[in-house]
């Protein structure tokens, strides 16, 4: 226990804690909460649960991020009760979570028609992974309500001035979107010009 003790007494006084880990604000704190229950559960719930998570978040992310705004400009009349400058944000999780249930319920009726062995290390470091992945998808879907919130000073961490990840943060739905999108619309051109 002594050993335990002195090795994260020298951690905390390393320039690595310093440097890093002392200029962490309240969003990469919320990160690393992720990132870590995503390591767990991926290790828990393996590769292919966790495929499917990241799956399904990278729809959840591309048909909020579509459609969003053109829901609140629609029922814009209908959100008289919802403070002007919260209502983006107010549109943006109600959409989300509208999403995230309708694309969990298809795909888990879906998964039900198909049985995948994987082989056991895969499973368990591929889980790994891709929980990681799943955890931060999830937190950069979260992380567009504080953006998009009224509230200035907790949407000023995702700026490039604001946080050591903010800016990246930020940027993952709208890059998540285009890159979905920019093949849809290709075919979809495809079918219309031929």
């Amino acid at each position: 226990m002594e050993q335990i003790k002195a090795w994260w007494t020298q951690i905390q006084q390393s320039n690595l804690w310093q440097s890093v880990f002392s200029r962490w604000l309240w969003n990469e704190w919320i990160a690393f909460v992720f990132l870590c229950f995503g390591f767990v559960q991926g290790i828990r719930k393996g590769f292919g649960a966790m495929f499917a998570g990241v799956v399904q978040m990278i729809l959840v992310i591309t048909l909020t991020w579509h459609f969003y705004r053109m829901i609140s400009q629609r029922f814009v009349e209908y959100a008289g009760f919802i403070p002007v400058d919260a209502r983006l944000m107010i549109f943006y999780a109600v959409t989300g979570f509208i999403f995230w249930a309708v694309v969990h319920f298809t795909w888990t009726q879906v998964a039900r028609l198909f049985k995948v062995e994987i082989k056991p290390g895969f499973r368990l470091y591929g889980g790994a992974i891709f929980g990681i992945l799943y955890a931060y998808l999830l937190w950069a879907f979260l992380a567009h309500i504080v953006i998009l919130s009224p509230w200035g000073h907790l949407s000023a961490v995702f700026t490039d001035e604001g946080s050591i990840s903010g800016s990246f943060v930020a940027k993952t739905a709208p890059f998540i979107h285009d890159s979905v999108m920019k093949p849809v619309r290709y075919v979809v051109g495809m079918f219309q010009s031929g």
